[in-house]
């Protein structure tokens, strides 16, 4: 177990520990994390007499959580990728039990409990100072506006630990005298410091609520004076005000009586995923979908969604994870925990001497408590191991019931059990951590610039684990930027072919298959099928109902079958769902320029239709009719900066200074620019290493000078090669999301083009994609042949 632990200690502190934690060779080290906890218990249940376990309930709950998450794996749909994820539920529930019988152990109690408090307390000091030299050395940090995430690279996460930590800086503190009390004083207020600067909502209401019960403990049961007990109130009351201050969320709901729209489109992501999780769970009630396939199901449910987004594969909750993924045992085993916790708080509550391990196990288990509601984090060891010490620390000792004594009979079926356990998901996680050997390898080959003998490894890698599609995707994304970079058309069709074929077989795991089928549908239009185009793209749009170009290239599939009034309405959708489409280069070709206006009918005819559910309708109404044809501007704009951008935009028209800016947006200091006495020189301050599209917008400049603010910036690309920008689209996110943090960019075979003013300077004049609900931009598909 002492190897376990340094190995958590340093797997959490290699930055970014939560994505690396999956990439060779880190995951050898994150699996026999894992296992070491089940190997203790095992072992230590078949050579100690005597073995102490909890009360009956407490160990109900625990030996109820392990048993569900192997069945649910077990009986899951994906069951070759989910037994592989169990690890964490089944090291957590051994740690447990292992630790409860280390700190119970007669005459062992008292000597080992200090030990665990002070190296919890040590843990907080580390964490803390390696945070804040990782934030402090990242340039504008003390802007507040840069979150800190370090060392986990995810700033949920830290706010996780410190929630965790926290409490056992301010119990060394409490323990010490001198200099070493302001010390861990000291440490305990950097901590701090680094939870608020997390700028996490949930944290900071989580610590609030903790802060405010343990002063109106101290004040209603512990025998302080009141002068003592007037001190903390007004500590507690200053702690509150600077976390409301020190979050920008909280602080614009305290300041305005609302949330800020940053906090509001939170919020709706958050009730989205909600959603999702009510569903999987309602789909699967029994046995849940199994562990760690909430990333699996999720894109399957975007369709039913109210909100959503393509990089969003997670559920945000503890109890909707449970829920989701282990069905109602899952739910009943977290009440059967929760409960032995809340007897054990209720016991501390009537105290009126301080047991200061306990209160601080429970100030930590509460305040984690309450932000597991808003996020799920157990499947990083860190984050796992605090929580299981923490819990034991709360409830060992008998004070959650006493604790028993298991004879031999008890403890060689719990050795027989554990050793079962750790048998069932044992076979399929040796073949996904081979499989993640054959891509690291792989890899190695890629930097060298050995393609074949690359794709061979990960053919390898696929047949190792058939139920992880990421390794084909990787190689068709590999053949598709082979395709691109070749121009002999036989050579072409080739890898193309190539590139199908891997796409094809990764349809066969079930899972992620948005990318397949969205390449799929290019491939099938390269080859003049429309109705494989067509059906893929379909499919593509029930994954990803927000995918850029999906209702384009369903626009194209369905022109080539010759359903005119089906491809402008999918076009329109397009447009619809990333409202800034409309500016795209290819409305000026001549394939496309005599659709525009049938497009834009369409288009404005559904948003109407739409506009009574959406605050942003209106806008782009006016927007899309101000930018295709002139005349009167917008009116409002549905958002501060688009609100700032109509002012804007009636000074100039009017011929007033332009409003100050404090921060000028990209699409203000383009304006500036262009309204500048010398507009050539104004461009070059933020196009520095872009000379050629300074050039281009002074050129441009000079052909549309001031007033004539409508043609500056929508003329197209005026014949300047540096205002087109031609990409191929890419999944930066994509291996994160799928467990692999490591390796190429996957890419699609969509390329798009943009008009550089619009996509570097002017693009958030126009709402996101996916500002619409995905519901309704389905239900307006055009019918399926």
């Amino acid at each position: 177990m002492s190897l376990a632990a340094v190995g958590t200690v340093a797997l959490t502190l290699v930055h970014p520990s939560s994505t690396r934690q999956f990439s060779w060779p880190w995951i050898l080290v994150l699996q026999g994390i894992w296992l070491a906890p089940l190997a203790a218990l095992g072992l230590g249940l078949a050579t100690q007499p005597n073995w102490r376990r909890p009360e009956r309930g407490l160990l109900a709950g625990l030996i109820l959580l392990a048993v569900t998450a192997l069945v649910s794996a077990g009986l899951s749909p994906y069951a070759g990728a989910s037994l592989p994820r169990v690890w964490p539920t089944l090291g957590g529930v051994a740690a447990y039990l292992w630790l409860h019988h280390w700190i119970t152990q007669e005459n062992q109690t008292s000597g080992r409990t200090g030990l665990i408090t002070r190296a919890l307390a040590g843990i907080g000091a580390v964490l803390t100072g390696v945070s804040l030299v990782g934030w402090i050395a990242r340039p504008g940090a003390f802007s507040w506006s840069v979150r800190n995430d370090f060392p986990f690279g995810h700033s949920i996460q830290l706010a996780g630990a410190m929630l965790l930590l926290l409490p056992w800086l301010l119990h060394a503190a409490w323990g010490t005298r001198g200099w070493r009390r302001a010390g861990w004083l000291a440490a305990a207020a950097t901590g701090t410091l680094v939870l608020l600067v997390t700028s996490s909502r949930s944290a900071a209401l989580a610590a609030g609520i903790v802060a405010v019960t343990g002063t109106a403990w101290a004040v209603l049961r512990a025998g302080w004076s009141r002068r003592q007990q007037g001190l903390l109130v007004l500590a507690a009351l200053a702690v509150l005000l600077v976390t409301v201050l020190a979050n920008p969320r909280l602080r614009e709901l305290a300041v305005r009586g609302t949330w800020s729209e940053t906090a509001r489109e939170s919020n709706t992501q958050r009730s989205a995923m909600l959603e999702a999780g009510r569903l999987m769970g309602v789909d699967r009630p029994v046995t849940g979908w199994g562990p760690g396939t909430v990333p699996l199901v999720y894109p399957t449910l975007r369709h039913r969604l109210a909100a959503g987004v393509d990089n969003v594969l997670q559920l945000h909750s503890t109890p909707a994870q449970l829920w989701a993924t282990l069905g109602l045992p899952g739910l009943t085993a977290l009440a059967l925990l929760l409960w032995a916790a809340a007897r054990r708080g209720a016991r501390l509550w009537r105290l009126t001497v301080p047991d200061s391990p306990a209160l601080a196990a429970a100030a930590a288990l509460a305040g984690y408590g309450l932000f597991a509601l808003t996020d799920h984090q157990l499947d990083l060891p860190a984050l796992n191991a605090l929580l299981v010490v923490n819990a034991a620390l709360l409830l060992a000792g008998g004070s959650a019931g006493s604790s028993s004594r298991g004879g031999p009979t008890f403890r060689l079926v719990a050795a027989g059990a554990v050793l079962l356990a750790g048998v069932i998901p044992l076979w399929p996680t040796l073949r996904d951590l081979a499989g993640r050997y054959r891509y690291h390898q792989t890899l190695i080959l890629l930097a060298n610039g050995r393609l074949a003998p690359a794709l061979d490894r990960l053919a390898s890698a696929a047949r190792l684990a058939p139920h992880d599609p990421y390794y084909r995707h990787q190689a068709a994304g590999l053949l598709l930027s082979q395709h691109g970079a070749t121009p002999g058309v036989a050579e072409r069709a080739v890898l193309l072919d190539q590139a199908a074929t891997e796409l094809t077989a990764s349809l066969a795991a079930g899972i992620f298959t948005e990318y397949a089928h969205f390449n799929l549908g290019w491939i099938a239009l390269e080859r003049a099928d429309a109705a494989a185009a067509n059906r893929h793209f379909r499919a593509t749009l029930q994954e990803s109902p927000h995918r850029r170009g999906a209702y384009f290239g369903l626009g194209l599939a369905l022109r080539a079958a010759g359903r005119e009034a089906d491809a402008i309405r999918a076009f329109a959708l397009e447009w619809l769902n990333d409202p800034a489409a409309l500016t795209a280069p290819l409305w000026a070709w001549p394939a496309f320029a005599p659709l525009r206006p049938q497009v834009e009918a369409e288009a404005n005819r559904m948003l109407d239709e739409l506009a009574a559910g959406q605050p942003a309708a209106p806008y782009v109404r006016d927007l899309w009719r101000w930018w295709l044809h002139g005349g009167r501007p917008p009116a409002a704009g549905y958002n501060p900066e688009t609100d700032r951008f109509v002012r804007t935009l009636a000074a100039v028209l009017d011929g007033s200074p332009l409003p100050a800016a404090a921060a000028p947006d990209p699409w203000d200091r383009l304006l500036r620019a262009w309204h500048a006495p010398e507009p050539g020189a104004a461009f070059l301050p933020f196009t520095p290493r872009q000379p050629g599209l300074a050039a281009a917008l002074a050129r441009r400049a000079a052909r549309h000078p001031p007033p004539a603010v409508h043609d500056f910036l929508t003329s197209g690309i005026d014949e300047e090669p540096a205002l087109l920008a031609t990409e191929r689209a890419n999944r930066p996110g994509y291996g994160v999301l799928a467990l692999h943090p490591d390796g190429p960019i996957l890419i699609d075979l969509y390329v798009r083009q943009q008009n550089r003013l619009v996509s570097e300077f002017a693009s958030t004049l126009f709402p996101p994609k996916g500002w619409i609900p995905a519901a309704n931009l389905l239900t307006r598909l055009p019918p399926a042949p």
